[in-house]
This record gives C-alpha cells, sequence and structure tokens, in this order.
C-alpha cells in the first residue's frame, strides 16, 4: 500500500469517528462539513484535498449508489480498506 501523508491518516480517522464529508461527482473537489460555532444550525465547509487522493486509492466510497451529477457534491464514507487503514497507520513524527 501506498504511504499516507499525516493529512490524509487524519483525515481516515475524522471519516471513522463520524465527520461529514462531501466529494463533488468529478470526484476533484471535497470538503468536511463542520458545524458553525457560534449557531448549531449551521455549517462551515472546510476543504479537504486529501479526500479525492483517498477515493483514488479505494480508501473512501460514495455513500450513495448511482450516477453523479459532477457539480454536485455527495456524502462519502470509508471502505472496508480505509476503516482497517485508519485503525492501524501510524502518524509520522516530525524530525
Amino acid at each position: 500500500m501506498k504511504t499516507l501523508n499525516n493529512a490524509q491518516i487524519y483525515t481516515l480517522r475524522r471519516l471513522s469517528s463520524g465527520t461529514l464529508y462531501m466529494l463533488r461527482g468529478d470526484r476533484c473537489k471535497a470538503f468536511e462539513r463542520r458545524n458553525e460555532v457560534s449557531y448549531s444550525l449551521e455549517f462551515d465547509d472546510i476543504n479537504a484535498p486529501s479526500l479525492p487522493v483517498l477515493f483514488r486509492l479505494g480508501l473512501v466510497e460514495f455513500s450513495l449508489a448511482g450516477n453523479k451529477v459532477p457539480t454536485m457534491f455527495y456524502p462519502v464514507r470509508l471502505t472496508q480498506a480505509g476503516q482497517e487503514t485508519a485503525a492501524t497507520m501510524q502518524v509520522m513524527q516530525e524530525v
């Protein structure tokens, strides 16, 4: 398996803990959906550049089956390989 960088490992761990991530139908752009700090019913969308790479590696997949509109965002989930990777990968320590 390809070595993952720290950002990709953290993204996998956040996905496994239930954080909602959305990937665009063309699989080129993604974001993390975080609750707004000041108001609980609104969201901050945080760019997640690691997610398209994880999708290409087969560690995440779309939660909904079917054709995807290239300009719309869809929720993703971990694949079985992604769950195993999130549980076993260690973050690299800086020297």
